[in-house]
């Protein structure tokens, strides 16, 4: 039976449009290389904030905790000092008051504890009236007798009322924050924690203060060897800046050391640094920075995810961060060869489809004659 040429032709064309729709549906399915490569960082960036957002809140939480050791050791270290000094003005009071003038007795106790010094010299005792007078006052000798009961520091808080305050608790003692002029300078205050105990025969409390920020070495001392041993994925640590701004740990210069000089400049890191500080002044969250990778000194983007930790007298800035190369996904689909791109196989399946159908139409006309 002979077939019609309709036939002959359709049959001709079928392989032809099936090889066509399998190039169609191959370059349909192929990724677009551009676009899967921003997928891929996009995916990434997702786990890069997710991973780093909870280091820097690890780190976080542990320098809290080592702020609050050195705290609760500094208040500990001045109530000792404070009660020891208590000690004394009361094993003289005991022993002279039988003997001597009120006056000259009020004296004595002063001159006993005038020319004491404690915390490398910045710790002194002062006394004061219950009433807001001057007793003693080592560094301001000139301040002595004059009352202050309104006297403020450059915040507005009233010290002498607060000192007061903290010797009528419970037991007689307590600790009370100000600012008081820094041990360099007349003219500049800075945070300082007092504790103060009081003295009942004379009505007087005793105290002694240490600034706050000479607790930032022994914070950054404590801190630095436990933040600095942190490492996660292929290239992540930790990052610490001090209240001045001050980079204690920068693991991106450190991870690179062994890389060439030129791989980094030190412009580069100022300008991250200022990025990241500039970042923390917002209230914290995600940079991105080109650095190199400290395997292959090429350089790639990197991730940091900043933090500021501020208790009211300290602020710390700290940072955890990664390349990004450590959370790329693997590639979805291998790639075509270069020359199988998309808009090449349709290219592939319209000319097939053009051949088939001049085959089709002439080769049962000619097998038909």
């Amino acid at each position: 039976m002979r077939l019609p040429h309709w036939m002959w032709r359709l049959l001709g064309v079928l392989p032809a449009l099936l090889l066509a729709a399998l190039l169609v549906f191959q370059a349909a399915g192929t990724p677009d290389p551009d676009q899967e490569a921003r997928q891929r960082q996009d995916e990434a960036l997702r786990l890069a904030e997710s991973a780093l957002r909870n280091e820097a809140n690890h780190a976080h939480t542990y320098l809290s905790t080592q702020q609050q050791s050195v705290l609760t050791t500094l208040k500990q270290r001045l109530a000792e000092q404070v009660d020891g000094a208590h000690a004394i003005i009361s094993a003289i009071y005991s022993t002279s008051s039988p003997v001597l003038p009120p006056n000259t007795l009020k004296t004595l106790i002063r001159d006993s504890l005038r020319n004491i010094r404690f915390f490398a010299g910045r710790g002194y005792f002062f006394i004061d009236g219950m009433n807001g007078d001057v007793v003693l006052m080592p560094l301001h000798p000139q301040n002595e007798g004059r009352n202050l009961l309104e006297n403020r520091d450059d915040q507005g808080t009233f010290i002498m009322k607060g000192l007061i305050h903290a010797a009528q608790q419970p037991g007689g003692s307590g600790y009370f924050s100000y600012r008081w002029y820094a041990p360099d300078s007349k003219e500049r205050m800075v945070e300082k924690i007092a504790y103060v105990r009081y003295f009942a025969p004379y009505d007087w409390l005793i105290g002694a203060g240490e600034y706050v920020p000479a607790m930032e070495r022994s914070i950054i001392d404590e801190a630095t060897p436990g933040l600095s041993a942190v490492h996660f994925g292929q290239s992540g640590a930790i990052g610490l800046a001090d209240p001045m701004g001050q980079m204690v740990l920068f693991p991106e210069v450190s991870q690179n050391q062994r890389l060439p000089q030129d791989s980094f400049s030190i412009a580069n890191g100022a300008a991250v640094q200022a990025q990241i500080l500039r970042k923390a002044h917002e209230g914290g969250g995600l940079v991105l920075f080109d650095w190199p990778h400290p395997d292959s000194g090429r350089q790639s983007k990197r991730a940091a995810w900043v933090e500021r930790l501020n208790d009211g007298s300290v602020e710390w800035v700290v940072y955890a961060s990664a390349h990004l190369s450590d959370f790329m996904p693997p590639a979805a689909l291998p790639r075509l060869p270069v020359f199988l791109t998309p808009e090449r196989l349709y290219g592939f399946a319209f000319l097939l489809l053009v051949a088939a159908v001049l085959v089709a139409w002439l080769w049962p006309v000619r097998h038909g004659s």
